[in-house]
């Protein structure tokens, strides 16, 4: 495996013309335009931007985003200036890794569907969330790029192709899993309608400290209130407001074992209205009152 770094001096025509286990990363470049079969990839914005078409469809990834590339899709580079790492796995790599989670999967449920690796594809989307495996994966592979961490040689380094697609397995695992609890006729509908679901999610994470209606995040999704509450609860398991109140509680525990904030600063800082309802719903969620948590 072989890192390309791409500055000012690269073009396009020093691309290969079939990708392998191959990482590219970008220093502050810019782009010509270019179409690729790609295999499976993941593409991560450091900073800047990057814009493609994957099978026709725009997709614009900004700083902590990635998009995933299914294997065999039809991609075209519009735009790309600034910092980010481009992945592409060789699906015999992934092949290996689908094999030996797809095993571990299967034993793990009462009624296992069988999947063949040719009928595999993955959920061709920008992520934004900053939760599960391949985002940490990403942040810690950014970070010794842009900073150059010693100890660590990634161009010799034979597992991290392996790392990567493994990480990738799993997410999308869960992926469809939730893909799964979503019915319509159409495959395009249900993809759909839970892209909409992961951008009221996203909403509600990014929005943790405020108070939000329900109507606010079902807007940002553009979907009803009562589909968006509803395919929610299906994917996720939890309401969202469930979900707003977890983050809000969590966030809650990491300030109070800071040392640096009173309880009553904490209940304002997570979007409670009063110290009060504040103290009930943490105790409620960890068993564990705020005063005792405090250094």
């Amino acid at each position: 495996m072989i890192i390309t770094r791409i500055g000012s001096s690269f073009t396009t025509d020093l691309f290969p013309s079939e990708f392998s286990n191959q990482m590219y990363f970008s220093d502050d470049s810019c782009l010509d335009d270019y179409n690729y079969t790609s295999t499976f990839s993941v593409k991560y914005v450091i900073s800047g931007f990057e814009e493609y078409v994957v099978e026709g469809r725009h997709k614009r990834i900004n700083p902590g985003e990635f998009l995933l590339v299914d294997n065999r899709s039809e991609v075209s580079v519009v735009g790309a200036i600034g910092k980010g790492i481009s992945l592409f796995i060789d699906p015999g790599t992934f092949a290996q890794v689908f094999a030996s989670n797809l095993q571990t999967t299967e034993r793990s449920m009462d009624s296992p569907d069988h999947v063949d690796f040719n009928d595999y594809h993955i959920y061709e989307e920008v992520y934004k969330s900053k939760e599960g495996r391949l985002q940490a994966f990403l942040g810690d592979l950014s970070s010794h790029l842009v900073t150059g961490k010693k100890g660590s040689d990634l161009d010799h380094d034979p597992d991290l192709f392996f790392s990567l697609s493994e990480c990738l397995f799993k997410d999308q695992h869960e992926h469809s899993q939730r893909l799964g609890q979503i019915t319509a006729k159409k495959k395009s509908t249900i993809q759909e309608q839970y892209a909409r679901v992961l951008r009221g999610k996203e909403f509600l994470a990014e929005n943790w400290n405020k108070p939000l209606q329900l109507s606010d995040v079902a807007m940002e999704a553009s979907l009803s209130p009562y589909h968006f509450h509803r395919l929610f609860k299906k994917c996720f398991g939890v309401t969202p407001h469930a979900f707003h109140r977890q983050i809000q509680l969590d966030r809650a525990m990491e300030m109070l074992q800071s040392g640096s904030f009173s309880a009553g600063e904490v209940a304002l800082r997570c979007g409670f209205t009063n110290q009060s309802s504040f103290g009930r719903a943490f105790t409620g969620y960890f068993g564990r009152k705020p005063s005792s948590i405090m250094k």
